[in-house]
């Protein structure tokens, strides 16, 4: 398919869609687990792979905005299934290890890997390192 067919293609699929807080949510047919059906497709695979290109072998389309009828492909990127299902793991966690509860306040999200730190334990463990080199001085 060229790009302007790509690209027409693209836009007839935005017109059917509802923009919620940057999402693209899709208003059309939704599968039994909220996802998008476009002619039988994934809605999100089928956008992402008008939008961008090609999804690799062995890679799964992960919502960067965990809304499943999102078909925007901003909110979309190619993960493998381990890392995809780890990223869900760790968007479901409430509370850190030690019970502080992340929220936006106290969470600091790592860019290189999407994972959540929080921000408490971080100064605490800055704090204690400090007062080990402090000692060892």
């Amino acid at each position: 398919m060229d790009v302007m067919a790509r690209s027409a293609r693209l836009s007839a699929i935005f017109a059917k869609t509802v923009e919620v807080d940057g999402c693209l949510i899709w208003q059309g047919y939704l599968d039994k687990d909220g996802y998008a059906r476009i002619d039988r497709r994934q809605g999100h695979r089928l956008a992402y792979e008008l939008a961008v290109g090609p999804i690799g072998d062995g890679l799964t389309i992960d919502h960067l905005c965990f809304v499943q009828a999102c078909v925007n492909p901003t909110h979309l990127r190619p993960l493998t299934n381990a890392a995809n299902a780890r990223r869900q793991r760790e968007a479901l966690k409430t509370h850190c290890i030690h019970g502080h509860e992340f929220t936006p306040e106290n969470t600091y999200l790592r860019s290189t890997t999407g994972r959540r730190t929080c921000r408490t334990c971080q100064r605490e463990a800055v704090r204690q390192y400090a007062e080990r080199k402090k000692a060892t001085a």
